[in-house]
């Protein structure tokens, strides 16, 4: 299928009664497990349960429509272990150890049997603070944001899920390869990147509600050929991108029907917003794009991550995650199975901490 048939066919997917209350659901999903944590009063010391419960309002979630074809699938899977995504880098002189975030969200566009779109975003999630007048959030720990805002080269720490012994240089081209998700009740979240939360803080320890329609209001201004050196092969699909996917994002890179997907955002004022953009591949980091720029050394690094998993999985006979590892590997069919070599030892323990991984597969089936 050509780059011109595929945005169409998922442009009328997108508009279809199936995919919109998928859609819906999903958002629903999420926020019915925040709302529980909320009524329970869960605060900061139980951010694991947290976002190991937004992980179980993500499994399993499928839909398949005829007219148009497509299937839509959403699983998920929560590994526990100490020092679970553990990370090191170097940060003004020193050397400290992170965790490199609570949720790997990870989106693909599927059709004959390969992924032609695939994005994926690292996000740290933040409790609000209430007070009897508002609302803020404590980012604090400066040293979590250098990292999902300029992502130095890193490596993992004893007892990761991410190799000890190999470092990881990431670009991040998008400037959403890192960002947080911050809660706020009665169950809900706002989304941001990384670099836009970094340069908006600038030496501040908190924000508050009122700040974020204030983030949300940046813009950052983007180079379409940069991203999409080919755009002007679809001159009768594409003019010069002037368009805005909304008020809480940055510029989309291209017109209709582009505009309603692939595109570049970096803010969401709540979980119906962001899993709208999310599904329309506007959240994160490209690492496999048919048409624009691709980020291979992110992809590089999620493949090695889940082959972590994999291994972990097939050792000590964890079933869901060696069912989750596989979906992932269904179309990661090109990977190097040598990646598997160096970890077949890898221990992690299974108690503390946690991170979680949301994977939504787009499938729009087979044809010319």
């Amino acid at each position: 299928m050509s780059i011109e048939k595929l945005v169409k066919k998922y442009a009328e997917i997108m508009e279809s009664d199936a995919f919109v209350r998928y859609e819906k659901d999903f958002a629903n999903k999420i926020i019915s497990e925040l709302s529980v944590c909320y009524e329970r009063r869960l605060g900061e010391p139980d951010m694991v349960k947290i976002v190991e419960s937004v992980i179980n309002g993500c499994k399993n979630l499928m839909s398949k429509n005829n007219q148009p074809y497509f299937e839509v699938s959403t699983n998920a899977i929560f590994i526990h272990g100490y020092h679970k995504s553990g990370v090191k880098f170097y940060y003004y002189g020193q050397q400290p150890s992170v965790e490199l975030g609570d949720i790997i969200f990870i989106a693909s566009i599927i059709y004959n049997g390969r992924i032609y779109v695939e994005k994926f975003t690292i996000s740290q999630f933040k409790k609000d603070t209430k007070s009897t007048r508002s609302i803020s959030w404590d980012i604090g720990n400066r040293k979590q944001l250098y990292l999902l805002s300029r992502f130095p080269k890193f490596s993992g720490v004893e007892g990761s899920i991410v190799p000890e012994e190999k470092d990881f240089s990431l670009p991040n081209y998008s400037g959403c390869l890192g960002s947080y998700g911050l809660l706020y009740a009665p169950g809900d979240f706002a989304f941001v990147s990384g670099t836009r939360l970094d340069s908006y803080l600038s030496n501040r320890r908190k924000i508050s509600g009122d700040d974020l329609f204030s983030i949300g209001e940046r813009r950052d201004v983007i180079n379409i050929n940069k991203w999409y050196p080919r755009w002007h092969k679809w001159v009768d699909m594409i003019d010069v991108c002037k368009y805005f996917c909304g008020p809480y994002c940055n510029v989309c890179f291209l017109s209709f029907p582009f505009s309603l997907f692939l595109g570049n955002c970096h803010f969401s004022m709540n979980v119906y917003d962001f899993v709208s953009k999310y599904l329309r591949l506007c959240i994160g980091e490209p690492t496999v794009a048919e048409i624009g720029k691709r980020n291979l050394q992110a992809r590089n690094f999620l493949i090695e991550l889940m082959s972590m998993l994999r291994a972990k999985a097939i050792k000590d006979n964890l079933t869901d995650l060696r069912n989750f590892t596989e979906g992932f590997f269904k179309y990661h069919n090109d990977t190097n199975e040598e990646i598997n070599t160096h970890i077949e030892n890898i221990e992690f323990e299974a108690r503390g901490g946690g991170i979680g991984i949301i994977y939504t597969t787009i499938n729009l089936g087979e044809g010319e």
